[in-house]
């Protein structure tokens, strides 16, 4: 669950679907967990076709803000 809650301040993708979220009334702990779902789902999906992505660019800290 830490895991989860540091992946949503950093990837831009999961801030906005955090954000949507809140914005629906949807409690901090489902909403982690939702994400949690997602990125297994995922996960299991690349291993399951042998496939992996690699990310070109990591942002940082202060492009985040």
């Amino acid at each position: 669950m830490q895991l989860s809650a540091f992946v949503v301040l950093r990837d831009p993708g999961s801030r906005a679907h955090y954000g949507r979220m809140s914005a629906q009334g949807i409690r901090h702990e489902q909403t982690l967990i939702t994400r949690a779902r997602r990125r297994t789902g995922v996960l299991f999906a690349k291993l399951r076709e042998r496939t992996a992505t690699m990310r070109t660019h990591t942002p940082s800290r202060h492009e985040l803000r």
